[in-house]
């Protein structure tokens, strides 16, 4: 008896994986893809209070991440010897004879992956078999997941899990759940199997996944990109110096700090703050807000003699969860004094210092919304461009009487800088930006759910989420998993 609303082919093994899984996809004629991926109450995941945790309520998904955790369970172990991992490379996965596939439905093409257990998890009952491959999947395509001679840590084949033995035994007639479903897998699972020479009687367990689409990641944002650019495109953004700090230190001749005016895209200007729609659901503008920015000239860039060469300029993207201040920190400063660099700074506000205690209050509050802060991060993405149209109008002007009435800097040589999360979102900011066409992008990384598990900077996160969801190693991995459903928006 497949108990309602869990994964048929593997209930007994875990009701929600294996994951993502377009069992859980659903007709959505509003979404691009025409579909959407909705979680049945039993098959979500819960906190150890019993709170349910579903990350798609605030913005649906019509497909899955093309970056995300591939996750399955088999709860008497597996032994990874002979399974792939990163360190080799991809290569053994490009063979159809590998035990673990992943294949373009439509082109029948291998893709690229490897093969890990769940190191946070010591019981195989809730250790789960992560599947990740070396690069994003293509929007909105659909991709077949193949698993076959698995063994256990005592070298014993693995059975499949009931529901899909019965589905490749063909012993599903009258089944009102398994019938359908098999009928499906004759069409659109098999088939692909099939072409590669794959032996159904030989699989462990195989299913299907659609991944999302582009508009549906990116259409907020670059909704948001085109309205900030055509606001300041004509008319540069409104610049106010509130504090002129000469002879700063032994490095830094000149700080300024101050404010710019930016439209809000958002219901408030505070962490957590939803983004702000019309009746459509389209993003606009909430009027307008100030955010803050921080400039400083070392003494190697500031002009002693009306002859001087203009600066270049650095606009920076802190780490993270932390502060535009980092430009002040000795790397940062050293360096900018070193080389004669402008340096310019605001916060990432979704992600910056001042957002760690929402971030926080919402685990425990409604964890299914504990990454809603993204929605700030668009804002932040906004207050970056405008930063950049500041640089090159009234900041350029404002800083002209430290420099003989000329340019202090070139606003032609207007480079980022981006360190961890500034590294990370500074890659999505040079897509967005219209002006900016070069950057360094120091110690970054992607997706979000591989580097939850694995960077040092989310250690005291996974302490908090211990205490405040669970520490339930398989559910933690399913709310690493989901959370890239919201981490693919930006």
């Amino acid at each position: 008896e497949i108990p309602e609303g869990c994964n048929p082919i593997a209930y007994a093994n875990d009701c929600l994986l294996p994951y993502p899984s377009d069992i859980f996809l659903v007709p959505d004629g509003e979404l691009p893809n025409g579909a959407r991926v909705v979680l049945t109450p039993a098959a979500t995941p819960k906190t150890a209070a019993d709170v349910p945790v579903d990350m798609l309520q605030t913005h649906p998904a019509d497909g899955f991440p093309g970056h995300m955790p591939i996750l399955a369970l088999f709860p008497e172990g597996v032994d990874t010897q002979g399974l792939n991992f990163h360190l080799a490379g991809g290569d053994a996965t490009l063979d159809p004879a590998s035990p673990t596939l992943v294949v373009d439905a439509e082109s029948g093409a291998l893709i690229p992956h490897w093969v890990e257990l769940d190191v946070m998890a010591d019981d195989p009952a809730e250790q789960a078999l992560i599947l990740r491959t070396f690069a994003p999947l293509e929007a909105s395509r659909r991709y077949v997941v193949a698993l076959r001679g698995l063994t256990t840590p005592m070298g014993a084949p693995i059975d499949a899990p009931s529901g899909f033995a019965h589905i490749v035994a063909g012993e599903v007639e009258g089944h009102p759940v398994l019938e359908p479903l098999a009928a499906r897998y004759e069409d659109e699972i098999f088939p692909v199997l099939d072409e590669l020479g794959v032996d159904r009687d030989g699989l462990q367990l195989a299913w299907d996944f659609s991944v999302a689409s582009e508009e549906r990641n990116t259409r907020d944002l670059l909704t948001i990109r085109d309205h900030v650019i055509a606001t300041f495109e004509g008319t540069p953004p409104t610049v106010m110096i509130d504090a002129e700090h000469l002879d700063y230190s032994d490095e830094i001749a000149l700080r300024l700090e101050g404010r710019i005016e930016v439209p809000l895209y958002l219901e408030e200007d505070a962490p957590m703050a939803r983004l702000h729609r019309d009746n459509d659901g389209e993003v606009v503008a909430n009027g307008t807000h100030w955010i803050d920015f921080t400039l400083q000239v070392p003494k190697s860039a500031f002009p002693e003699s009306e002859d001087f060469v203009p600066a270049r300029i650095i606009q920076f993207g802190h780490g993270f969860f932390g502060e535009r201040e980092e430009i002040n920190w000795s790397a940062m400063r050293g360096f900018s004094a070193e080389r004669g660099l402008v340096m310019i700074a605001t916060d990432w506000v979704g992600m910056s210092v001042k957002d760690q205690a929402g971030v926080v209050d919402f685990m425990s509050k409604d964890p299914s919304n504990v990454f809603l802060f993204t929605d700030r991060l668009h804002q932040a993405f906004a207050n970056q461009i405008a930063l950049t149209y500041a640089i090159q109008g009234p900041l350029l002007k404002a800083t002209a009487e430290y420099a003989f009435g000329k340019p202090l800097y070139d606003p032609d040589q207007l480079y980022w800088y981006g360190i961890s999360q500034g590294s990370i979102f500074g890659a999505t900011f040079l897509s967005l930006s219209p002006t900016i066409e070069r950057g360094v992008l120091s110690v970054g990384g992607a997706p979000y759910s591989l580097m939850m598990t694995r960077s040092g900077s989310f250690a005291d996160l996974f302490e908090i989420i211990k205490l405040t969801i669970t520490d339930d190693p398989l559910t933690i991995q399913k709310f690493v998993a989901m959370s890239q459903h919201v981490w693919d928006r930006v």
